[in-house]
């Protein structure tokens, strides 16, 4: 009795190890994918902040341009 009895209970353990290995195979194939994406999200966020940084450049630029070569009033009158 004593021997059917430990038979079954190991039986119930190597089903319950089998069950968690498979939960624990799921979840570092979940934790891969999320991993991917957080680093796909990154390098995205990455070459925003650097076409942020170029187009603020740029604007710098033409302020700069502006504040050199003012424009003219457009009620000036051109003699000729």
């Amino acid at each position: 009795m004593l021997c059917s009895n430990l038979v079954i209970i190991q039986a119930l353990a190597d089903k319950n190890n089998k069950a968690l290995q498979a939960q624990l195979q799921q979840n570092n194939k979940r934790l891969a994918e999320g991993s991917l994406e957080l680093n796909d999200a990154d390098s995205a966020n990455r070459k925003s902040m650097a076409e942020n940084s170029e187009l603020l450049r740029q604007l710098d630029e033409v302020e700069g341009e502006k504040k050199i070569f003012p424009a003219k009033d457009s009620t000036t009158v051109f003699s000729g």
